[in-house]
């Protein structure tokens, strides 16, 4: 069979059309991919997909900190990284994104690692609501006199 550029384009929307009909599916807007992509960037969708530890890998870490490094790993996946380093509850972990594995815990004597991609925080910890005012335990001053009292 021999045609034009034309018959082509036409050929490839007959098969999109049959295909639509077909799946009962409806075409999607224009804009779908890019809203996706920014909800995929900005960490809004999870993926649910769970970190866990690499092989060897002799980490004591609760299941609170892995969820919360599940959701680090989204956000490096959605920046394109590859390997991080993720900062959890004052320790620094490396992350194998792809794999979505701990590959252990970055010494800072190691010196400049050209293997990590990006840097992060994981988000922070759930954390139970303190009795009295909000702010109150995070109070220099405050701390400050209450130290004062329970002296005398």
């Amino acid at each position: 069979m021999t045609g034009t550029p034309i018959d082509v384009i036409g050929l490839a929307s007959l098969a999109s059309g049959a295909a639509k009909r077909l799946l009962g599916t409806q075409p999607a807007s224009p804009n779908a991919f890019a809203d996706m992509l920014g909800k995929a960037q900005s960490g809004l969708q999870p993926s649910g997909q769970p970190v866990e530890l690499g092989r060897g890998v002799d980490l004591d870490l609760t299941t609170d900190q892995l969820s919360r490094l599940a959701q680090a790993a989204d956000r490096a996946e959605a920046q394109g990284a590859q390997t991080a380093v993720v900062m959890i509850d004052g320790r620094a972990l490396e992350l194998d994104v792809t794999l979505r594995q701990i590959t252990g815990e970055v010494n800072a004597d190691e010196g400049i690692r050209p293997e990590i991609d990006t840097f992060l925080f994981a988000p922070p910890a759930s954390q139970t609501p303190a009795t009295g005012p909000a702010g109150a335990p995070q109070n220099p001053d405050l701390l400050r006199i209450l130290a004062d009292q329970s002296d005398q």
